[in-house]
């Protein structure tokens, strides 16, 4: 038979003693490194004649680099002259997947 734990001691053992960290995207500012990472980023392009490829880079890298979606993201990004939402547009984050452009040593067949 199984009997339950009365023992406080054992109880306060089984409880976490620190709250765990909010999620990445729930952060409510950047780091300081990943500001200066984001700056570097984003340095590379023009805000004004971004492509598609662009986008999906900068959101590549940005995943690649821990730098989560979300409030403080969008708005160091608007504090750097781009827009986030136009940004995610361009990469095909609001279709599903995002839009991976093909390597180009792509090559296609046609069966017929």
């Amino acid at each position: 038979m199984i009997s339950s734990i009365n023992d406080s001691s054992t109880a306060q053992q089984l409880r976490p003693t620190t709250p765990p960290p909010p999620p990445r995207s729930q952060q409510s500012a950047l780091t300081n490194e990943q500001t200066h990472t984001l700056q570097s980023i984003l340095e590379q392009y023009d805000p004004e004649s971004l492509s598609s490829e662009d986008a999906t880079s900068i959101v590549e890298q940005l995943k690649s680099e821990g730098i989560a979606p979300g409030k403080a993201l969008e708005d160091a990004m608007s504090s750097a002259g781009f827009d986030a939402k136009q940004i995610g547009e361009l990469a095909g984050l609001g279709e599903g997947r995002p839009q991976r452009p093909l390597p180009s040593t792509a090559t296609f067949e046609v069966i017929a």
